[in-house]
């Protein structure tokens, strides 16, 4: 991500080697004892601060941008025609680049080379021995550039916050609400990491890796408790859409849902259930920074609730992330999957948080998944 904050596409690869990392430590110095809070795994982030959090044992972090964030970073330097100019260079459309530049003063040549440059290395993927055509495009343009005599470009993006500032990555939290037919109380506990409606300081934007989330409720009508939700693992992936780096946005969930569409609840109701999507994100510029998704979904699940004993689907989702203020973040999310064997699935919710401190959150998600709906509040603690 070129960036010190961490994003494990291999998540449980990466907790058991963060932990060897740990215990290397140790060997080498028995006395710093790292390993021990973390049992027998370790997530990267916690990683990284048990490290930082020890005086003298590493030195103060350093921000490295990647490649895509500097190209991105020099080409929001350019306007709206130098941006045109720099990528129909960065294409190989011109066979002579100096022709198309010789109306601009050589400081803007210069920006523009240099960002035509960027992208003619990102689409070509950086190959250690790239094409000879590709060879000779980038030699063209490196010698245009050479010849204006102008410094090197000293454009960087800004650095994000550092991974220590965010949130904990463990989490309980304590809450209540009201349903279609009682009210209801609820504890709920996640391993780690990280969701779309917690504050993204310290962790990559637009990005959701939950993995180990229990949610139990105790129905007041029916005086018993029951499991609401058991996440093995639940992963968004969100990458704007952008003219020059164009990324799919995926997610893939697993785990025990509520097939509460079937007008069932409590064990009764509970079902596996495996859900993968893929489909475009966009962000636009603005106070709220909106960020919009929408994805195209096949669902698959197994349970004796089923007249089959299983059901297979397709839908779509699409969603809405605000942010209006630094500590509060809006997300609406709305969903709709046919079934064979089975009734539709329509889910409508819309979950506001507050940020109370940087390990302190407060909830309020109203959720409607026909024919329930139900409204509760919850506080949530990292740790």
């Amino acid at each position: 991500s070129g960036s010190w904050r961490s994003t494990p596409w291999n998540p449980f690869f990466s907790e058991n080697c963060s932990y060897q990392l740990l215990t290397l430590l140790d060997g080498a110095d028995a006395s710093l004892r790292l390993s021990e809070p973390f049992g027998f795994a370790a997530i990267p982030a916690d990683t990284v601060r048990a490290v930082l959090a020890r005086p003298g044992l590493a030195s103060a972090p350093r921000y490295r941008p990647s490649h895509v964030r500097q190209m991105l970073a020099r080409r929001g330097v350019l306007d709206a025609s130098e941006r045109a100019l720099a990528k129909r260079l960065g294409r190989l459309e011109p066979r002579d680049p100096q022709s198309l530049l010789a109306g601009l003063p050589k400081e803007r040549q210069a920006a523009v080379l240099d960002s035509a440059y960027d992208y003619l290395r990102y689409r070509e993927g950086f190959q250690a021995l790239p094409k000879p055509e590709l060879a000779a495009a980038e030699r063209k343009l490196l010698l245009t550039r050479g010849r204006l005599g102008q410094p090197p470009s000293t454009v960087l993006p800004a650095p994000p916050p550092p991974l220590a500032s965010g949130h904990e990555t463990a989490r309980v939290g304590y809450g209540a609400g009201v349903n279609s037919t009682a009210s209801f109380q609820e504890v709920s506990f996640r391993i780690a990491l990280h969701d779309l409606a917690a504050s993204d300081k310290g962790y990559a934007e637009g990005s959701q890796l939950e993995m180990g989330h229990l949610r139990l409720r105790f129905d007041h009508r029916r005086r018993q408790p029951y499991l609401e939700r058991l996440a093995l693992l639940d992963i968004i992936s969100l990458s704007p859409w952008d003219p020059w780096v164009r990324k799919p946005s995926w997610h893939v969930s697993s785990g025990m849902e509520q097939a509460k569409e079937l007008g069932c609840r409590a064990a009764s109701c509970m079902y596996y259930d495996l859900n993968v999507g893929f489909g475009l994100s966009a962000q636009a510029e603005g106070p709220l920074r909106p960020l919009v998704y929408a994805f195209a979904e096949t669902d698959g699940g197994a349970g004796p609730m089923f007249s089959h004993g299983w059901r297979l689907g397709t839908g779509a989702r699409a969603g809405l992330l605000l942010t209006p203020l630094p500590y509060w973040r809006l997300l609406t999310e709305a969903s709709y999957i046919e079934h064979l064997y089975s009734p539709a699935a329509e889910r409508l919710r819309l979950t506001s948080s507050w940020t109370l401190s940087r390990n302190l959150e407060f909830r309020v998600t109203l959720d409607r998944r026909t024919p329930d709906s139900e409204a509760g509040g919850v506080l949530l603690l990292y740790f």
